[in-house]
């Protein structure tokens, strides 16, 4: 059950139900701090993943300000997206349209 769960919902809630099933099993702590990065939403884990937390403690603490991060900056953690490339894809194509030269010269 521990390692099926996935979150799809509001980090907080998704934190209870792991916290919850994490006491229906014995397992050791490493392994729990795997099953829960991989379950939560690969936006904020991914990120977390980095910083190799050793216990629940720490990775739930990291999971909260990575998701709080991803807030900041406008990245939803229940979309699929993770980020809008278009916006990217336009500012780098005028940018360089604006550098290019002009196939025809301007004399005077």
């Amino acid at each position: 059950m521990l390692t099926s769960l996935s979150q799809i919902g509001p980090l907080e809630e998704f934190c209870s139900q792991f916290d919850a099933c994490l006491l229906k099993v014995t397992i050791l702590e490493p392994y729990a701090v795997s099953i829960f990065l991989k379950a939560v939403n690969p936006k904020i884990g991914g990120p977390v993943k980095m910083f190799q937390p050793e216990t629940l403690r720490e990775a739930f603490y990291l999971v909260k300000i990575q998701d709080a991060t991803n807030k900041s900056a406008g990245i939803s953690s229940m979309s699929k997206n993770t980020i809008t490339t278009s916006a990217v894809v336009n500012k780098y194509s005028s940018a360089r349209k604006s550098t290019k030269k002009s196939p025809h010269p301007v004399t005077e």
